[in-house]
Order: structure tokens, then sequence, then C-alpha cells
């Protein structure tokens, strides 16, 4: 294994550390999948993914299990990475004047046939509010090495 997988192994197990045993390792199994496009060329599907990560079929239901009904939250993910982040790093909050930018985008997942979802937004092409599942990121703005760089923060 490569050392950039090594050291990404090693973040990700750190930023899994406060989730219980048991959840820890099937949510590590999830986010290496991520990182390395498995829900790319399964075209999100949580089983593919795992599957064409190379994972046994055993791990691969622990995983959606831990997906489904583990005890963690999404964030306490994130505020593991961000202290991961900012104890590891040079990453520096970038500031003008003594403010802080910060960039936030909402987009949605289009569903229109989705049966029993509530939740709607509207999409410009077709002049309408259509049934999507919505997702916010806000993202704190820096610099490491001289390039910016965004920290994810909710």
């Amino acid at each position: 294994m490569s050392t950039a997988s090594e050291r990404t192994i090693q973040a990700l197990e750190q930023v899994v550390k406060d989730v219980p045993v048991g959840t820890d390792l099937a949510l590590v199994h999830l986010l290496w999948a991520m990182l390395s496009g498995a829900f790319l060329h399964s075209r999100g599907a949580v089983f593919g993914a795992l599957q064409w990560s190379g994972f046994s079929p055993c791990q691969i239901r622990r995983s959606w299990q831990a997906l489904w009904q583990g005890s963690w939250s999404i964030e306490q993910l994130i505020e593991s990475w961000r202290a991961y982040v900012l104890s590891r790093t040079a990453w520096q909050a970038r500031r003008y004047e003594g403010y802080t930018p910060q960039s936030i985008d909402v987009t949605a997942f289009w569903r229109p046939r989705l049966q029993g979802w509530t939740g709607k937004f509207f999409y410009r092409l077709a002049n309408r509010a259509i049934k999507g599942v919505g997702l916010a990121l806000i993202a704190q703005v820096g610099n490491l090495g001289g390039q910016r760089i965004p920290l994810l923060k909710h």
C-alpha cells in the first residue's frame, strides 16, 4: 500500500476514533469507499461501492448496518475531522479586516418518483418545485501551503 493510502487510512481512523467499537471500522470501510471513488462506479449504491472496493460480504453487511443503525452522528465526524486537520497541518483560516469568510452551498438530488418523501426544492429546468433530497454544506475558507483550501464546518 502506498504512503498516501496509509496516511489516508490513519486520518480516517482518527475521524472515527470516538465512535463505538464495531461501528468505527464499518464507517472506515464506508469512508474509504467514498474516497476511492467506488460510489461513482456503483452510481451511488452502497453495496456496489463496498463490493467494488474489495470488501467481503460480511464487511459489506456490517458497513450497511453501521450506516443504517450505527451509533454515530455526522456532526461528531465533522468535528473530529476539523480537529485532525487543525492539529496536524499548517491550515490557517483566511481573515479579511477581522472577518473569516465561509462558503455555503445548497443542492438537491432530484427524485421525482420517490414515494413518501415530502421534501421539495425548486428545479430551474423544470421551472417548479419537485421532490428531492436536500444537502447543504458550510466550509471555512483557509490556506494550506499558499493554496486556498476549504475546511468543512457543518
